[in-house]
């Protein structure tokens, strides 16, 4: 029994490639999402802040591991 293998025809092709794109839903609104990111780098500056501070107290008691 032969193998049969079939290719799309032009006119499926070009129906495909001029179908919309589908459209994106995004989970928050662009405010609300500014605002994560924006908190984000935020609560990781004020993080990394308070590790060089704390280890610049115990570098100045000389309790540097």
């Amino acid at each position: 029994m032969p193998l049969l293998i079939t290719c799309p025809t032009i006119a499926t092709a070009t129906a495909l490639a001029t179908a919309p794109a589908p459209e994106t839903q995004w989970l928050l609104p662009a405010n609300l999402f500014r605002l994560v990111v924006v908190g984000s780098v935020i609560g990781l500056t004020v993080a990394t802040l308070v590790i060089v501070l704390i280890w610049l107290k115990e570098w100045r008691q000389g309790q540097l591991w």
